[in-house]
């Protein structure tokens, strides 16, 4: 993924990258390090919308292939089950 990442955003001159598969991944990116100040301040400032921040920076989306489980969020109790679950089937 970073490899991929990378390349998309030397070859657009783009200073951010960021993962899209069955929608966009905006917390999977990949950024220079001169960016990482403004990010910072844009949270910090009470943005909440990594997407937005993006945007505004010229961030280039890569598009990887849909996969259920590739991008799997966890926000409940039920989905870090969900996540235990499929890493130990994985395992088997």
């Amino acid at each position: 993924m970073i490899s991929r990442l990378a390349r998309a955003a030397f070859d657009a001159q783009a200073p951010v990258a960021y993962a899209t598969a069955d929608g966009p991944q905006p917390l999977c990116m990949l950024l220079r390090q001169d960016m990482y100040c403004g990010l910072c301040d844009f949270l910090q400032r009470g943005g909440r919308k990594v997407q937005q921040w993006q945007q505004l920076n010229g961030a280039v989306a890569v598009k990887f292939a849909p996969n259920a489980h590739a991008f799997f969020n966890i926000n409940t109790r039920d989905d870090l089950c969900a996540a235990q679950q499929l890493l130990a089937s994985r395992k088997a």
